[in-house]
């Protein structure tokens, strides 16, 4: 009786095996890094959007007042103060930079998380 070996060539060697292991490895950390850096942009987009629009908002009350009662808005509106928005500070200053000419110079600044300046806007109102 003559005994045979087999050779099953079917299948992976460990080696073949640690290859593929390490290249998905490789681009799974290559997909992690690429999240985590959307993640942060598109918080910093939500921020900056809402910057604006708390700035936008602040420039349209000023328009909507009188021109003499326009400087009534200036101040610092500190975090918590603003409704739904407790994570921002707006700061509004009105400049009268020439009174003979009636006009006033409106720069609204907010500020997010550890006073990062999120956003700044200035309009010019006239009497």
């Amino acid at each position: 009786m003559k005994m045979t070996t087999l050779r099953n060539t079917n299948g992976f060697t460990l080696i073949e095996i640690l290859i593929a292991t390490v290249i998905i490895t490789v681009a799974s950390l290559g997909i992690a890094s690429l999240t985590v850096g959307i993640i942060r942009g598109t918080a910093f987009s939500s921020g900056l959007t809402t910057a604006i629009t708390l700035a936008q908002d602040r420039l349209e009350e000023s328009k909507r007042l009188s021109y003499k009662d326009v400087g009534t808005l200036a101040g610092t509106e500190n975090y918590g103060t603003i409704a739904n928005f407790s994570g921002y500070k707006r700061v509004t200053s009105i400049d009268n930079n020439n009174p003979a000419s009636n006009m006033k110079t409106i720069t609204v600044t907010v500020y997010g998380a550890s006073d990062k300046q999120y956003a700044k806007a200035t309009t010019i109102l006239s009497e």
